[in-house]
C-alpha cells in the first residue's frame, strides 16, 4: 500500500515510506474515512484557534497489513514551543502535551455525539527505574464509534512534526498539519 519514494540525504539514499493521505483514506471503509476526516479537521481547527503548530500521523498495521485491523494508531504531535529543557522532568512534559490532547479529544467528542472516549491512559514513568525522566508510556486516548474501527490517539512527547516525520521508518500518512 505504501507509495515508497527515495530521497537523497547526504550522499546516501533514504527510503521515505510516506503514504499520500488520499491514497490512505481510499483504502478505508466509509465509516473509517469519515472518522479520520472528522478527527483531522477538528484537530486542525482547534490547533489554529490555540495558535499552535502540530499534526497527526497515522502509523502501524493499518498501513502495512490486511484490513480490517483492530484499531487505527495516530501519533498526535503538538508543538508547544517548549523544549525538553523547559520542563523539570519528562513526565511533566508528557502530561503537558497529554492535557492538550485530552482537551482536543474532549471537544471532538462533544461536537460529534456518535463518537465516545472508550479509554484513556495518562503518561506513566517506568517503575523499574523510578525516574520521572524515563517513561513507560507517553499516554493514549481511544476513540470509538459504532460500526467503525477504534482510533488510538498516541501522545507524542518530542519535537516538531517534521522531526517526528523524519523518525518514521515504516509507512505513515500525515492526515493533519498545522504550521
Amino acid at each position: 500500500m505504501a507509495d515508497i519514494s527515495a530521497k537523497e540525504t547526504g550522499g546516501a539514499l533514504k527510503t521515505t515510506p510516506e503514504v499520500d493521505r488520499g491514497v490512505f483514506l481510499s483504502k478505508l471503509n466509509e465509516s473509517d474515512q469519515d472518522n479520520i476526516t472528522t478527527l483531522a479537521t477538528a484537530f486542525e481547527r482547534k490547533m489554529k484557534k490555540k495558535q499552535q503548530r502540530g499534526g497527526m500521523i497515522v502509523v502501524g498495521g493499518i498501513l502495512e497489513k490486511p484490513l480490517p485491523r483492530k484499531d487505527i494508531d495516530i501519533r498526535v504531535v503538538v508543538e508547544t514551543g517548549k523544549t525538553r529543557n523547559d520542563y523539570e522532568t519528562r513526565i511533566a512534559q508528557a502530561m503537558d502535551r497529554f492535557n492538550i490532547l485530552e482537551e482536543i479529544t474532549s471537544q471532538l467528542v462533544s461536537d460529534n455525539p456518535d463518537l465516545k472516549i472508550a479509554a484513556r491512559m495518562e503518561p506513566a514513568i517506568d517503575e523499574e527505574y523510578q525516574s520521572p525522566s524515563i517513561l513507560k508510556h507517553e499516554g493514549t486516548i481511544r476513540i470509538e464509534r459504532v460500526g467503525a474501527t477504534p482510533i488510538e490517539l498516541l501522545n507524542t512527547v518530542g519535537g516538531t512534526l517534521e522531526e517526528e516525520i523524519r523518525k518514521q521508518e515504516r509507512p505513515f500518512a500525515v492526515i493533519a498539519r498545522v504550521s
